[in-house]
């Protein structure tokens, strides 16, 4: 239901609308189904490691986390089995940055709300769509260095959306060691 050629959506116009179909449609549905998968992850990195770094009084936690987060998946990402253009380390360090800025939204949302369920909801959503609509849209000669979940235009506004929340919290609760 995602590709741009086919699926639910195909033939419908314009084009943007069946795009914007296709992001709502996979946060919802594709959300669902990987709940699974996103508990799995974030209990372990928003829900564990990032609460004990908080009480462990490490320095800057929510960048702590994600850069052991982005780390994690390094291996992955070099050996072409997950999210790797056609330039592996450059989407190494791209990812770095996204893990980082993403780590700084789910992070803190997970520690304002007391819930390790907002964390799982965003990144079960976030994995449906990046997967599914941004890719089978985006799909050609060098997009994935452009848009992919490692890709240079995604990390930029991830890491603007965690540095706005990471920003919003300390300033609202007077922690700015996160």
């Amino acid at each position: 239901f995602v590709s741009p050629a086919g699926g639910w959506f195909a033939g419908m116009e314009p084009a943007p609308l069946r795009f914007s179909l296709s992001v709502i449609v996979s946060m919802l549905v594709g959300g669902i189904v990987g709940i699974v998968t996103a508990a799995g992850e974030e209990i372990g990195w928003r829900g564990y490691m990032l609460t004990r770094l908080v009480q462990a009084g490490v320095p800057a936690p929510l960048v702590v986390s994600g850069i052991i987060w982005g780390l994690w998946h390094v291996p992955a990402i070099m050996t072409g089995q997950y999210g790797a253009g056609p330039y592996p380390f450059l989407s190494a360090a791209l990812f770095l940055m996204f893990a980082v800025g993403m780590s700084a939204f789910w992070g803190t949302l997970r520690l304002r709300t007391g819930s390790v369920w907002s964390a799982v909801f965003g990144h079960a959503a976030w994995n449906a769509v990046i997967e599914g609509p941004f890719t089978g849209y985006t799909a050609g000669a060098g997009s994935a260095l452009w848009v992919g979940e490692s890709g240079v235009l995604v990390v930029i506004v991830v890491c603007a959306l965690g540095f706005v929340a990471w920003k919003r919290a300390s300033s609202m609760t007077g922690d700015h060691s996160l």
